[in-house]
């Protein structure tokens, strides 16, 4: 519900104007509607705060790239690549920011977070998904596990533990897992990802293929706008041939046109 809560940071903002993580959470829930100008003055009034310097400047990066500003999000970028992290989110944002260009050392990121906090769900879950990435299934399937373990009503760990059981053939327990985050989360996200779970099971059950547009079309009317990555996530390739997934994706693209 990101206009409820741009609401009420509107109003810790009201009542602590020197409150840096209020304008960060604004602007993370600004960005999330869409918002880019509003989100990137939040995060640049949180840096001037003291707010935390490199995950502020990674998310001021990514909402300038939505505002096809270039030059800006490269300037913040690189202000990332100066700091020597030391928290556990200053690990988690170097890993982020170097997962397409050097997996591994990401993972390293990921796994330094999660030694100053064993607890870490994003540390966990980006660890799953760069191991995935670097084609370890298993080792990315454990630190999966681990995260639902240890937040049993996260949707978002719960979805992603499916995708992985889907890949590796698990069909009965990847759909046990993405029926209790369907249950625990309607997010667009998360319905996003248990489309991926359908599409990767229906290679050897074809019924599912209709889970998945269901899932689907329920995503995107839910708001999931990614289309970028609809468009070339392997997770869905079982579905490329449909003409439905076609005119689904078709769709997507006039909504986001108009």
């Amino acid at each position: 519900k990101p206009a409820q809560a741009e609401d009420e940071f509107t109003r810790v903002i009201e009542l602590a104007p020197d409150f840096a993580e209020a304008y960060l959470n604004r602007g993370i829930v600004r960005r999330r509607q869409g918002k880019l100008k509003e989100a990137e003055h939040d995060f640049t009034t949180a840096l001037a705060k003291g707010g935390p310097v490199m995950q502020v400047h990674l998310l001021r990066a990514q909402v300038r790239d939505g505002l096809n500003e270039p030059a800006a999000a490269a300037a913040d970028r690189k202000a990332i690549a100066h700091q020597q992290p030391i928290s556990e989110g200053d690990f988690l944002v170097r890993g982020y920011t170097r997962i397409k260009t050097d997996p591994k050392g990401a993972l390293a990121d990921f796994q330094a977070a999660a030694r100053i906090n064993p607890r870490s769900l994003p540390a966990l879950q980006n660890q799953a998904h760069v191991l995935a990435e670097l084609q370890d299934p298993a080792a990315a399937l454990i630190a999966a596990t681990r995260a639902v373990e240890l937040f049993p009503e996260s949707a978002a760990a719960r979805s992603g533990r499916a995708i992985l059981l889907a890949q590796l053939g698990q069909r009965e327990e990847a759909h046990r897992e993405a029926e209790k985050a369907r249950v625990l989360s309607d997010d667009a996200d998360v319905v996003y990802q248990l489309a991926c779970v359908f599409a990767q099971t229906s290679r050897t059950e074809s019924d599912d293929q209709k889970k998945a547009l269901e899932l689907l079309r329920i995503a995107l009317r839910a708001g999931f706008s990614d289309l970028e990555l609809l468009g070339q996530d392997p997770d869905l390739n079982p579905l490329r041939g449909l003409a439905d997934f076609r005119g689904l994706e078709r769709a997507a693209w006039n909504l986001l046109r108009q």
